[in-house]
């Protein structure tokens, strides 16, 4: 199941898919709902729900504030990773420890390893949520 991080507007969109989460939002305030890759509609969820996304909304701001170039993290088959590159946006497609980028252009070493960082980061995010620790 696809799960992913998005700047979306002025804030983040994290589809989570565990726990009967599918999607927040957090633009100033946290949501919770579905995304279908166009729209958000918010749903009710209860409390301990709610608890449980704040802790994820902490840990997800904190990697993408430590990741100022990344625009979108998606992990599904490999991790697809969104970022700014001399102005452009490139995709780098990461599976184990080997990176390849959807541009021509010559990405730095120290942008390389920002990306494989967050990818990491991402990574143990996502697996403390679906362990269930928190």
């Amino acid at each position: 199941m696809t799960k992913s991080v998005i700047r979306h507007e002025n804030g983040l969109l994290i589809e989570l898919n565990k726990r009967g989460i599918e999607a927040i939002l957090v633009n100033g305030e946290v949501s919770l709902g579905e995304y279908d890759g166009v729209e958000f509609r918010k749903k009710q969820v209860s409390e301990d729900k709610v608890e449980f996304v704040r802790k994820v909304v902490s840990e997800v701001k904190t990697m993408m504030e430590n990741c100022p170039h990344v625009i979108s993290i998606i992990m599904s088959d490999m991790f697809y990773v969104k970022f700014l590159f001399n102005g452009k946006e490139v995709v780098a497609f990461v599976s184990e420890d080997m990176i390849t980028f959807s541009s021509e252009g010559e990405v730095d070493e120290e942008l390389k390893d920002e990306i494989k960082k967050c990818v990491d980061r991402f990574k143990e995010v996502i697996l403390k949520t679906q362990s269930g620790n928190e």
